[in-house]
């Protein structure tokens, strides 16, 4: 039991309510065309499940505290166990990921943009390679990115703003402008 209890404290954190996050206006076409504000969330260098914007991933909590334990879990665990219950897990080490949410506790749908961590030199890239995909419902695989673009601006050390255009596999198109506030 010992060894299970900080499993069971990482468990109870993944579903703790997200942060309120920075309204964004997001533009989806297609059965019918849909102007909507959501809440944006940017998180650096750290996975993100839509499930759970304002967690930690429990795959990355779970590799760090079993290091310490005598029994070490198997490599891989973490992660399975993690996206059994919160769906994909998004960015990681190096990356930047914008995550969009319709209002609600429960949304039907998210929006991840995922693309690598800009350079410390750097105050804005374009990137015509993101990995962008709408999720239906939130957690659960959707459309991802067919073309597109994504243009990520750094405003501060932890503000950013993005804007999207892109087309998803099967005609969806979504376009959005948000800026959001990094998190790590």
């Amino acid at each position: 039991m010992k060894t299970l209890a900080p499993f069971l404290l990482l468990l109870a954190a993944c579903r703790a309510a997200p942060p309120p996050g920075d309204w964004a206006s997001v533009t989806v076409y297609g059965d019918a065309p849909r102007l909507e504000t959501w809440r944006a969330f940017a998180v650096e260098g750290a996975h993100v499940h839509a499930a759970a914007p304002g967690a930690a991933c429990l795959s990355e909590a779970l590799d760090r505290t079993s290091t310490s334990l005598p029994e070490r879990f198997p490599a891989g665990l973490g992660k399975g166990l993690c996206e059994s219950m919160q769906g994909k897990a998004h960015g990681g080490p190096g990356r930047l990921v914008l995550l969009l949410l319709p209002p609600g506790d429960d949304p039907a749908e998210a929006l991840a943009v995922d693309v690598p961590r800009l350079a410390p030199e750097e105050t804005e890239r374009t990137f015509t390679d993101a990995r962008v995909e709408l999720e239906r419902p939130a957690g659960k695989p959707g459309a991802s990115i067919d073309r597109g673009r994504v243009t990520v601006r750094r405003l501060s050390a932890s503000r950013y703003d993005v804007e999207v255009f892109a087309v998803l596999k099967g005609g969806t198109q979504v376009v959005v402008r948000a800026e959001a506030g990094g998190t790590r």
